[in-house]
């Protein structure tokens, strides 16, 4: 990016109560692919109408145009999304015990008349540049892994992840394997055990979440080569499934526990029915180790793995 092309920022004043009539109107854009869903809580919520009627600072919303004239969300969702559930008469939470609609004629006017402040960009941002405003924006609640790779300027590798999870939720109809996962967990899931496969087998365990992302986005599926890698760990990944499935593993439901339990069809390229017969064989001393307390986040993977290339080394696969 050169200096004369790098974005530049105009405050902008918008009262809620046209803010949610230009919502109505489709002008403005709260969901982007690159955004997550609405995380915070009831209390968090009644906490922010709350500050309208007491210090009146809600923060700096951030947005820009995007290529179809739109206003679009970079930033700031959570309040937009509460300040509009709360003037839609939400059942959610409320002020003071009241809904939109019970508030005194001074109240809501208060509220309707009430300034956000818009920071909109001078121009429409790329993909790239969406992806890492909204990575350094995410100060109020910490973005998880999974919600940084949803936002991806990598957006045909996306595409294809989440039509092959979707392929996965068909496979699995009424089992257990994956289903409570949310898609930023799943994205994550297939993130860490792509990147293994592909490294395989001088991959570094101890890696950081940005070693994933810069693979995330810089891997390229208009490559041949990465075509045909991509093909061969969706098989791969499959049969790691159906291992797991058939093997009545039921507990194999968060990534602390998933990414181990990968490292076995990974490392140890044996059928998948000596595989299958081992996990069966050795489930309970598994389950065991998978639910052995650990820290959370990746180094939770690194502890369980190691533990399970110990009792691996103990109990060969034969």
């Amino acid at each position: 990016m050169t200096l004369g092309n790098i974005p530049t920022w105009n405050n902008e004043t918008v009262t809620i109560n046209s803010l949610c009539n230009d919502v109505k109107a489709n002008f403005y854009n709260l969901n982007p692919t690159h955004q997550r869903n609405v995380v915070h809580n009831q209390e968090w919520k009644e906490n922010l109408i709350k500050t309208i009627f007491t210090t009146g600072l809600i923060p700096t919303t951030y947005w820009h145009k995007n290529e179809n004239g739109i206003i679009e969300s970079l930033d700031g969702k959570q309040r937009i999304s509460t300040i509009l559930q709360f003037r839609e008469d939400s059942n959610e939470f409320s002020y003071n015990g009241n809904k939109f609609s019970e508030l005194s004629n001074e109240e809501k006017k208060h509220f309707d008349s009430f300034k956000l402040i818009f920071g909109i960009c001078s121009r429409t941002l790329s993909k790239e540049e969406v992806h890492n405003i909204f990575e350094k924006l995410q100060v109020v609640k910490k973005t998880s892994l999974g919600e940084v790779l949803n936002s991806t300027y990598n957006e045909t590798l996306k595409s294809s992840v989440l039509e092959y999870l979707d392929e996965l939720n068909i496979i699995n109809k009424n089992k257990k394997f994956l289903k409570n996962n949310n898609r930023y967990e799943k994205q994550e899931i297939i993130a860490w055990t792509l990147y293994f496969t592909i490294k395989k087998p001088n991959y570094d365990y101890n890696l950081e979440q940005d070693d994933i992302k810069s693979f995330w986005n810089k891997f390229d599926l208009n490559n041949p080569e990465n075509i045909v890698i991509y093909e061969e760990y969706k098989i791969l990944f499959i049969k790691f499934i159906n291992i797991f499935i058939n093997s009545n593993h039921n507990s194999s439901n968060s990534k602390t526990t998933i990414i181990p339990l990968y490292y076995i069809v990974l490392n140890y390229n044996y059928s998948t029915e000596i595989l299958q017969n081992y996990i069966t064989q050795h489930i309970d001393s598994i389950k065991t180790i998978l639910t052995i307390k650990v820290n959370a986040s990746h180094k939770a993977c690194l502890e369980r793995t190691k533990k399970i290339i110990q009792f691996i080394n103990s109990n060969p696969i034969e």
